[in-house]
């Protein structure tokens, strides 16, 4: 009885799997591009309405390692699984409609996101 439960269950998964509508897990490198476009979709679309409705010109994330903020892992890359020595982003709106410039005060890019605008020479 054991055996017959066992393979209808494995039998149902297998059904399962090959069907095209039953979502696929994604290995960790897609699921990383993924993360990392909703990041950039969030910074296009939702922030530049979120900061004309409050009021905020320039958003700065600051976060020591081993300190981090807790908004930093939402606005890091997903590979990033923390803030590395003092990572500064900023986000500023220049307004006009324009698009949000992203900045990492930095001596190397955070993600595709923000990239460095320091240079410690």
């Amino acid at each position: 009885m054991r055996l017959i439960i066992i393979a209808l269950l494995l039998l149902s998964g297998n059904l399962l799997a090959q069907n095209p509508y039953f979502p696929k897990t994604l290995n960790m490198r897609a699921r990383a591009e993924l993360v990392d476009q909703w990041l950039e979709e969030r910074a296009e679309i939702v922030l530049p309405d979120l900061m004309k409705r409050t009021g905020i010109d320039m958003w700065i994330i600051i976060a020591r390692e081993y300190n981090e903020d807790p908004v930093i892992k939402t606005m890091l890359p997903a590979t990033w699984q923390s803030a590395r020595r003092t990572t500064m982003l900023v986000i500023f709106d220049p307004g006009d409609g324009k698009p949000l410039e992203t900045m990492a005060m930095a001596r190397y890019d955070v993600g595709k996101l923000f990239k460095k605008v320091w240079d410690k020479e």
